[in-house]
């Protein structure tokens, strides 16, 4: 086996695919530090390609290549964990208080002033909290498919470098 036979796929972007699986809702810096990964992971995967299509998978520069790819692949799901694992603990730090500000607007007497605009914001503060839970699951949940997809593509390249 050569690094020829390595299946890589350039043709979807690296940067659409961790956007919609993992990278939207996150802060401008960590999603600009993984796009940044991103964006060397294509330009490596169209070098690779591009070499295996010109019959040099086996080459020193495509061995090369494929050091390179397998390296920044390890970055990018480094960083990948890392985000979600900040945005987990900054969404579930603290899940009582929404529930429970619901809680006592919902139970607060007749009368108490403002109840009706409270029982409003509190519900919406409760409504916005859990539609981040939602989305934080799911970016988990992506983030760990993807997490199981960039090792399985490293592993590929790493195993074609050492049988060469």
């Amino acid at each position: 086996m050569s690094i020829s036979n390595v299946v890589l796929e350039p043709r979807i972007r690296t940067r659409d695919s961790i956007f919609y699986l993992v990278a939207d809702g996150l802060p401008g810096v960590q999603k600009s530090e993984i796009f940044q990964l991103c964006d060397e992971v294509d330009i490596l995967s169209h070098q690779l390609a591009d070499l295996c299509g010109q019959g040099l998978g086996n080459s020193p520069q495509a061995q090369e290549v494929a050091r390179k790819l397998s390296q920044k692949l390890h970055e990018l799901k480094e960083k990948i964990n890392q985000a979600v694992v900040n945005r987990v603990v900054e969404d579930f730090i603290d899940i009582v208080t929404p529930l429970k500000q619901f809680t006592e607007a919902a139970l607060a007497p007749e009368g108490t002033p403002n109840r009706d605009q409270s029982f409003s914001d509190k519900a919406a503060n409760l409504q916005h909290f859990s539609n981040r839970s939602v989305k934080t699951a799911k970016m988990v949940a992506a983030g760990r498919w993807f997490w199981i997809f960039l090792n399985s593509l490293k592993n590929n390249i790493s195993i074609a470098e050492y049988i060469i």
